[in-house]
This record gives C-alpha cells, structure tokens and sequence, in this order.
C-alpha cells in the first residue's frame, strides 16, 4: 500500500498525532468535570478558524502542546485506562 501524504502532504501524520493529544487532554478534563469539559469544547468549536488553533485550544481548556512532558502526561492517562478493569 502505498501511502502518498508522506510526500505530497508531509506534516498530515503530525496534524493527527497533535488532533490525539489534544482529544486525550479532552478526555482527561472531561473525566474530571463533564459538563465544565463539554461547554468549553462547543465554545472552542464554535470559533471554527476565526482564532489561531492555540486560542482555540485554550478556549476549550486544553493546551496545543506537544512537550515531553505533556505527551507523558497523556501517556500515563491512557496506562490508567487500559489498567481498568
């Protein structure tokens, strides 16, 4: 299978692995407080493109981030979760 995003689109795979942190840090908030979590999404998603992907971010409570320490953040949220019973 040939697949031709590495090439013709080349930052396509990055876009999806921030777009999975950042639903993760949803997740986790969402966890935490559901209704605060699920208010502030609909709020960030109604700003569509008007703002820059990082207010967009901040305005549903989460952070464009993609440091060490962020992605161990959500590396350990997601041990707990298949650690569930």
């Amino acid at each position: 299978m040939d697949i031709i995003h590495i090439f013709g689109t080349p930052f396509y795979f990055i876009e999806y692995a921030i777009a999975q942190v950042a639903a993760l840090q949803l997740y986790k908030k969402y966890k935490q407080n559901p209704e605060q979590t699920l208010t502030r999404f609909k709020k960030a998603l109604a700003l569509g493109s008007s703002k820059p992907i990082k207010e967009v971010y901040e305005e549903a409570g989460i952070e464009f981030n993609v440091s060490k320490e962020n992605i161990r953040e959500v590396m350990t949220l997601i041990r707990a979760e298949i650690a569930m019973p």
